[in-house]
């Protein structure tokens, strides 16, 4: 890793001078060796330079710096790439201190005598870090795309608070600390300002920092960010050149890479639209997986802005930005959009379609697997310019997560390393990751990651993509028809399914009441029909089990995708005789068909071109097989044993869970059973759930294997299956009317032996216990272990293991419950004892963060304790409560009782500081 990136001043003096090593020696001579030694001097007079060199306006280093800042503009024309990033940030961190020098020269106002100099030399302090530190190689905050201009100078506010009480003590300024540090703070704003604004007027990346962007760029949407990251007709050769033509190709590809009759799919340039987006920055009380959280948050248009903003960022180099959507969002062809325009010149862009990639691999391999697929084997990633900044984009990680029974919880911490990793090699990755909005609580998501979610449609796009579609199209649809559908006009996939329904020459008229499993059953019956209308053989029926066994057994193998031979096998085994299994499903245009050619010859797969097209039909297909079998089971005047066999042997693989839309739809196709229908189909299903431990292994199907699971479990799988389909079929079921509570319990320890760790959080995170009720839920991000004992009637085993959970994970689980307090106390007090033995201070990224409720709680215990604790014990366990967002009055009381420690209270409220002195009296008189 570059040991002095360009955020921290030493590192941006290195990259200025990287061309002019002469003026980097004599600045790092004029200012005490602190830019090419390896820290701080001990020599009083260089130290002393070190400091004063950058305060008094009248030496010569400050000279030569400002004749290198003079320039820069013009010397940052023509650089690209890399290299020209670098030079853009180290501009940035420089005029960042300068501003505060001149801040601080002006407040101190004189030279200062031979016993100030002699103090200023004395920077080693025991309770931390010294002033030069601070200014030389602490970092310096910088635009992204989580922080505006605006915001970033907030930032740097508080930046420039925490030095400037080292410079009033350095200097030994008399009198009003609190009025001088807030003239430096008001100061150093103005100066920034003052020289951000006059790099903005001749460097790009300074002007899109400051939001100062032409409407003509913000006009032309995602096609403006050439121009927004600065256009340079730089010539790109060799494995940038392919890679760049591989990624361009993408643009000029159909919307639909298919052939159909009734339709003309436009090419992803004419009809893309740029997204509108919300955004944020994670942390303690954020929930990126609910959506009436992110309508909480600000609508944005400039998306070409933000992106460019967070390329041009140091940040986009230490941690992803994840991008969320529904689906049929539009984030895969942002995605292909995005790799076609970033600027060849300046960055080289690997799309990874995670869907197509070995779902288990490390990210490195992922990467080199995208561009092997992206070149067929032309490109290496060591091949690559390394004059380039490098961006990755991971496409799908809500595909890449049920594609794997392997843990991937942690991969957004597994990308943060490839990119350590890579930084490592002088060669920094910015990453963007996609991902359904609500597998999003399925993933570790750190603190500080930004996040994006894209929005849906407004009326206006809506109008220009129909404007695009209608102009190829003999039966246009009308902006009105679709507007008045907009829970589909709003979301790009479901617009094209729209268009294509109506493209339907004979197509009933769109009604306004039509929902999604409506608008999904007549597309596929439409083209079963003209299938059939076209080959002559065949019924409806028979074309869409063909399609449905395709899906359950993507579904059932944890992939996106069926070969031909396993599709082949499935179908024979269900006793389907078709020739081939793909034969019928190459004529569908939702169906995409790769093709690879292997040393054993021709191998092809089938795959869904949205996922929720096989979500929809593994639905139809479950609800449509308990229609039968409840159809078949019963007779005039009673039931008798429901044949289950083949819906045993399709669902005892996987749970339907572990695909969410699933069970949105199956709800869905439940809802429409009338009152009698219900009752049947509930007086089965009881009957299942009851018996299903007899359930054997199955004599009309055994050639069925799309996995290699055992009997147990089948049997987990199954019955987990059962339970869903029944509390969706009524949202509540009385547990004990099935089972005693001990054989409840047995159901859930069946499952919790018999399902991967996947499956099974996917069906706890469904379910909840509501007395002697089993409920259906739609969020809930705690352990499964933890899931998993709420559900049975153990109430020792939960209380105990809500406490471990609390301990450990730092999640307090309130439900009202009288033992609330008591775990809460308990709690605080074994951290406290745990924090207190530690032989040094303690790691606070290790330690858990506190829930809310439970932190309010610790900030009282550390005012009413914290004065008799050791000074450092009181100030680490500070520094974690701050991490949990403190109030002020911890940091008061801590200041005060411990004042050797030095802690900074210039920017805590007066309010705080009188509350925290009257504390400590009244602990005093104690």
């Amino acid at each position: 890793m570059r040991r002095d990136p360009p955020i921290t001043f030493r590192g941006a003096l290195k990259i200025l001078g990287r061309d002019d090593p002469g003026w980097l020696k004599a600045v790092d001579r004029l200012l005490g060796g602190v830019i090419l030694g390896a820290g701080p001097l001990a020599f009083v007079s260089e130290t002393f330079e070190a400091i004063w060199g950058m305060v008094d306006q009248k030496s010569e280093a400050v000279t030569r710096l400002h004749e290198v800042m003079g320039a820069f503009t013009g010397r940052v024309t023509g650089t690209s790439g890399l290299y020209r990033q670098d030079l853009v940030v180290a501009a940035h961190s420089t005029i960042v201190l300068a501003a505060f020098c001149e801040a601080v020269a002006s407040a101190v106002g004189v030279t200062p005598t031979e016993q100030e100099k002699a103090k200023i030399t004395d920077l080693r302090r025991a309770e931390g870090q010294g002033l030069v530190e601070a200014l030389y190689s602490s970092s310096i905050p910088t635009p992204s795309a989580a922080a505006s201009f605006e915001r970033n100078v907030d930032d740097l506010d508080e930046w420039a608070a925490s030095l400037s009480t080292k410079v009033l003590d350095v200097y030994g300024i008399r009198g009003d600390w609190t009025r001088v540090a807030r003239h430096i703070r008001d100061d150093f704003a103005a100066r920034y300002r003052s020289h951000f604004l006059d790099l903005a007027a001749g460097v790009p990346e300074f002007g899109v920092w400051a939001d100062q962007v032409a409407h003509a760029n913000l006009a032309r949407g995602l096609a403006g960010l050439t121009d927004l990251l600065g256009r340079r007709l730089a010539v790109v050769k060799d494995a940038r050149a392919l890679l760049d033509q591989a990624n361009r190709s993408g643009l000029v590809r159909p919307v639909v890479d298919a052939a159909d009759p009734i339709a003309v799919f436009p090419a992803i340039e004419q009809i893309f639209q740029t997204p509108r987006y919300r955004l944020t920055v994670h942390g303690t009380n954020t929930t990126i997986s609910s959506e009436a959280w992110w309508k909480s948050l600000p609508v944005h248009d400039d998306l070409p802005v933000m992106l460019a903003r967070h390329f041009t960022s140091p940040d986009a180099h230490t941690r992803p930005l994840l991008l969320l959507g529904h689906p049929g969002a539009g984030k895969s062809v942002l995605m292909t959009a995005l790799a076609a325009m970033l600027p060849a010149a300046d960055y080289t862009v690997v799309r990874v379609r995670l869907r197509h990639i070995d779902a288990g691999a490390l990210v490195a391999a992922q990467v080199a697997q995208a561009l092997d697929e992206a070149t067929n084997n032309r490109v290496a990633w060591a091949d690559l310019d390394d004059a380039a900044v490098r961006v990755v984009l991971l496409d799908g990680l809500d595909e890449l997560l049920q594609t794997t029974a392997a843990d991937r919880t942690g991969y957004l911490r597994d990308v943060e390393q490839f990119q350590r990793t890579e930084a490592a090699m002088g060669q920094p990755v910015a990453v963007v990751v996609t991902s359904r909005t609500l597998v999003a609580d399925r993933v570790t998501v750190r603190h500080g990651t930004p996040v994006v979610k894209i929005e849906e449609f407004d009326d206006s796009q809506v109008t220009a993509w129909l404007s695009v579609w209608n102009s190829l199209n003999a039966r246009p649809l009308p902006v009105a028809s679709a507007l008045a559908l907009p829970e589909f006009a709003r979301q790009p996939l479901l617009l094209l399914m729209l268009a294509i329904y109506h493209a339907e020459p004979h197509a009933p008229a769109l009604d306004a009441g039509m929902s999604l499993a409506d608008l999904y059953e007549k597309l596929f019956t439409g083209f079963a029909e003209r299938e059939i209308e076209r080959s002559g053989s065949g019924t409806v029926d028979e074309l869409l089990w063909r399609l449905s066994v395709a899906a359950i057994g993507m579904l059932n193998r944890g992939a996106q995708y069926v070969s031909e031979a396993d599709l082949a096998a499935d179908l024979a085994a269900l006793n389907d005789r078709s020739p081939t299994g793909g034969q019928v499903l190459t004529q569908f245009f939702f169906v995409h068909s790769p093709e690879a050619t292997t040393a054993r010859g021709s191998v092809r797969g089938y795959e869904f071109l949205h996922a929720t097209f096989g979500e929809y039909l593994v639905a139809h297909r479950v609800v449509e097989l308990l229609r039968d079998m409840t159809d078949s089971s019963f007779g005039r005047r009673a039931v008798h044993d429901p044949d289950d066999e083949l819906l045993f042997t399709l669902l005892s693989h996987q749970p339907l869970a572990v695909q969410r839309p699933v069970i949105d739809f199956i709800a869905e196709h439940l809802a429409r059973l009338d009152d009698g229908e219900r009752g049947r189909v509930e007086r089965t299903l009881d009957h299942l759930l009851r018996d299903h431990r007899a359930q054997r292994r199955s004599s009309r199907y055994p050639g069925y294997c799309p996995d290699s699971t055992d009997y147990v479990a089948r049997l987990a799988a199954y019955s987990a299956n059962l339970v869903l389909l029944r509390v969706l079929l009524t949202d509540v079921v009385d547990i004990e009317s099935l089972w005693t509570r001990t054989g409840w319990t047995a159901v859930v320890r069946l499952w919790t032996a018999g399902l991967d760790k996947q499956g099974l959080a996917a069906v706890l995170r469904l379910l909840a216990r509501d007395g002697t009720d089993l409920v259906v839920k739609r969020d809930g991000r705690l352990s499964t272990d933890l899931l998993a004992v709420e559900l049975t009637f153990d109430r020792s085993a939960t209380h105990r293991m809500r406490i471990g959970v609390a301990f450990l994970d730092g999640v307090h689980v309130a439900d009202g419950s009288a033992d609330d307090e008591e775990i809460r106390v308990y709690v605080l007090g074994k951290l406290v004892y745990y924090l207190s033995r530690s032989t040094g201070p303690f790691d606070i990224e290790a330690l858990p963060r506190l829930h809310r409720d439970m932190a309010v709680l610790a900030e009282h215990m550390l005012v009413m304790c914290g004065p008799s604790w050791s000074a450092e014990f009181a100030r680490d366990f500070l520094l974690w409560l701050e991490a949990t967002g403190a109030a002020p009055l911890c940091r008061a009381v801590v200041a005060l009782a411990h004042p050797h420690l030095g802690l900074d209270v210039s920017t805590t409220p007066e309010r705080f500081l009188r509350q925290a002195r009257a504390y400590l009296e009244l602990q005093g008189a104690d």
